[in-house]
């Protein structure tokens, strides 16, 4: 004892040390740990919040995740690209494609649909923005299809909506109409209000620009029915108003944007402010109004305080025409200069166009303004003709190959077509084996189960003529030993006990000519097999069955019937042999198209390695198999008996 205790400070200091070690290594492993300021979701935070703060320092964070991009998992991968692409859209267009390529990429590897769409989409408005519109046109119109294929109908009606802005923007009314249309088609049902009213806005727009100016008033009205907010409404109104204009019924354009330059709702939106001011000033310029003059230029300051370029060149445009309409061609040449310029630095084609009409106009020397106009006249055409055979390009291959680039050799398509020939007819021979084989193995079964069905009817046949003969000659040679034996001299005691066995022995023989009788299983099975049990019910034995009401016996073929009513005969004859039992239980199921008959009593049970068992319960295995069915049973001495019988119908 004293030893132990003296060993007791030395163990717990070895305990000690091993703890501290242990917590040590912790502590070590944990601060190799990123921290969750550190973490990656973290740094796309700071990204996101640094990109206008500070965003060189954005970008060197960026930069960080890309270099180690390879080291996380596809989820991470997928978001720092988005990030990328998006922290790049302003500074380097070209590296927003890049970045936007490798998702799409990305998204392709894992086969993730939604994702995919997603992709094209994002490098479709890339594209565009990038001014790169064939290319946009083609991602635009692989997002639409992926979305088809996968049905997400809502995201393809979205997505063809911004395909129908993009085919206006190149002057492709025609197919803008037909994929608006669609769009609709999509759309309409849903409870997306905003993108139906954007619809209704782009079918308006290529109404509009083809001159068809009752058609886009149609469009406008419906846009105007289904916009959700009241800036929605005021832009679709100014809209209307320009439409006006362009009938030339400038007294209801003016009244109409005199009411909407009253609402609240502009006070707090000043491009909607300055561009109804400027269509109103406008319009009144067209009317003779006084005050015409101020209005524009009032509208073009708001225009520059806010820095939109677009709309200043709008200003510049209609001051232009204001100066013109007014025979001040100094002014005017001077303001259509100012929107001539503006309208390079946006890349406008349309207003680069009109601010030139306006130079030839105004100048006293308009030849080198006329032949820059005729060449972006003819540069416009010649491109706006050319994105219209790519799109219809785009249209026929992501018809015929939804999958197939357009990069593709014409060999490669050719070979293509030829495999997927050849799958077809691979496919419509495994077809016809496939048939085929159905066909052999139904009549296989349709076979099997007519050799099922004779022989049990020829079992049947057999237990009939063997019980007629037992009936017919067993029982009729016992009742004649019974009358010779009353009517011969024996002693009286002797004659009486050899009456007695004799008489059972003719009942017995009488009970198996019954029990293995003729009976008509047809019609009423449920109330023959209730009928069977309660004949071997009395005050000692208790039977009791479940599911035999709802058992579907309609649908039990006759040979069927007879093997289960023969089976659970025997099962009741064993019973009342050898089972000595109170209680019996049957439980009647249907599960999956198979009869399941479950039988379980109380009784003393056995040992199964008696013959006469084994030999009592093979008549009933031989039966059930005969139908394709199985036969289990379980039994122990002291333990009772079960057994179960499951039979295909």
């Amino acid at each position: 004892m004293k030893k132990l205790l003296l060993a007791f400070p030395f163990f717990l200091g070895i305990l000690l040390c091993f703890f501290a070690c242990n917590i040590s290594t912790k502590k070590n492993k944990t601060s190799n740990i990123p921290s969750a300021e550190n973490s990656v979701d973290n740094q796309l935070q700071k990204i996101k919040h640094l990109r206008k703060s500070n965003p060189d320092s954005a970008l060197l964070l960026n930069q960080k995740l890309i270099k180690n991009i390879n080291t996380y998992n596809d989820s991470i991968k997928v978001e720092i690209l988005l990030t990328s692409a998006s922290l790049f859209r302003n500074v380097n267009i070209d590296s927003t494609l890049f970045y936007s390529n490798k998702l799409l990429t990305l998204q392709q590897q894992r086969k993730d649909s939604l994702s995919i769409g997603d992709a094209y989409f994002r490098l479709g408005f890339y594209y565009r923005k990038n001014n790169e519109i064939a290319k946009s046109l083609n991602a635009y119109y692989n997002s639409i299809k992926t979305y088809e294929r996968i049905k997400d109908t809502i995201e393809a009606g979205i997505k063809l909506v911004n395909l129908t802005n993009l085919l206006n923007s190149i002057g492709n009314y025609n197919e803008a109409e037909q994929t608006g249309v669609k769009a609709l088609q999509y759309l309409e049902k849903s409870a997306n209000k905003k993108y139906i009213a954007g619809t209704y806005n782009a079918l308006a727009i290529a109404s509009k620009e083809q001159k068809i100016y009752n058609e886009a008033l149609h469009w406008y009205n419906k846009a105007l029915n289904v916009a959700s907010d009241s800036i929605s409404k005021i832009k679709i109104l100014n809209n209307i108003a320009v439409v006006y204009t362009y009938q030339e019924e400038y007294e209801k354009a003016h009244t109409l944007l005199e009411k909407l330059e009253k609402s609240p709702e502009l006070e707090n939106n000043p491009d909607s402010y300055a561009k109804n001011i400027d269509n109103r000033a406008y319009v009144a310029s067209l009317l003779k109004i006084s005050n015409a003059e101020n209005d524009l230029k009032k509208a073009l300051e708001i225009r520059k305080s806010n820095d939109d370029i677009s709309g200043q060149t709008t200003s510049y445009l209609h001051l232009s025409q204001y100066y013109l309409n007014n025979n001040q061609t100094t002014k005017a040449r001077k303001m259509a200069l100012k929107a001539f310029e503006l309208a390079q630095q946006t890349k406008s084609t349309d207003d680069t166009l009109e601010a030139l009409s306006l130079l030839i106009e105004s100048s006293q020397n308009p030849k080198t303004y006329a032949v820059v106009y005729k060449n972006l006249t003819d540069s416009i055409h010649t491109s706006q003709g050319r994105l219209k055979n790519t799109f219809a390009k785009i249209k026929y291959e992501s018809e015929k190959n939804q999958q197939e680039n357009l990069k593709l050799t014409n060999e490669a398509k050719i070979n293509k077509l030829r495999l997927e020939n050849q799958q077809s007819r691979n496919l419509l021979l495994i077809i016809i084996i496939g048939i085929i084989l159905s066909a052999g193995f139904i009549y296989y079964r349709f076979i099997k189960i007519k050799h099922q069905r004779e022989k049990v009817d020829e079992a049947y046949q057999t237990e009939m003529r063997i019980s007629k003969k037992i009936h017919d000659e067993l029982a009729n040679d016992v009742f004649n030993i019974i009358a010779f034996t009353e009517n011969t001299p024996v002693e009286k005691t002797i004659k009486s006990n050899l009456l007695l066995q004799l008489d059972a022995i003719y009942e017995k023989a009488r009970n198996i000519a019954r029990g293995n009788g003729k009976i008509d299983l047809d019609t009423n099975f449920s109330e023959k097999i209730i009928s069977l049990i309660n004949s071997y019910c009395n005050e000692d034995v208790n039977i009791l069955n479940r599911g035999l009401a709802t058992f579907p016996s309609e649908e039990i073929p006759t040979y069927i019937k007879r093997v289960i009513y023969r089976s659970l005969q025997e099962l009741l004859v064993n019973m009342k042999k050898h089972s000595k039992a109170s209680v019996v239980v049957f439980n009647f199921t249907l599960e999956k198209k198979n009869l399941k008959i479950s039988y379980s009593d109380n009784g003393q049970g056995t040992d199964i390695s008696k013959n006469f068992i084994i030999n009592g319960l093979a008549n009933v295995e031989n039966r059930i198999e005969g139908v394709d069915g199985n036969f289990i049973f379980d039994t122990m001495p002291g333990k009772g008996f079960k057994a179960t019988i499951t039979i295909p119908i």
